[in-house]
């Protein structure tokens, strides 16, 4: 029987998806780009930047989603951290400020009301 190898590398272009059929004891490392990771049936869906990371231990499908184009890796992680424990180079508030200062699309401003 053939072997898994432990490492896969990937790309995806802008707005390209990758859906995982099953997350559990998988890693994913985001090396550059920026991830939006949808777990199947969490409510809570999770952004990785660069030197972030993601396992759990949870059997369900994913997607992976490119807000811009991605490199990444995912990683055989059977004895992995804890599930759903998010690698912490960065918290979230300044993965929030990240995205926000490249520019994410913003709601159109709503024209001023004038009163007469």
């Amino acid at each position: 029987m053939a072997q898994l190898p432990n490492e896969v590398g990937f790309q995806l272009p802008r707005r390209a998806m990758l859906r995982l059929a099953d997350m559990a004891g998988v890693e994913l490392v985001c090396v550059s780009g920026t991830i939006w990771l949808t777990l199947d049936g969490d409510p809570k869906d999770i952004v990785l930047l660069p030197g972030d990371s993601f396992v759990t231990a949870h059997r369900r499908p994913a997607i992976v989603y490119a807000l811009e184009p991605v490199s990444a890796r995912l990683l055989s992680r059977p004895d992995g951290p804890e599930p759903g424990q998010v690698g912490l180079a960065t918290s979230f508030v300044a993965r929030l400020r990240g995205a926000l200062s490249r520019g994410w699309p913003r709601p159109a401003a709503q024209p001023a009301l004038r009163v007469v």
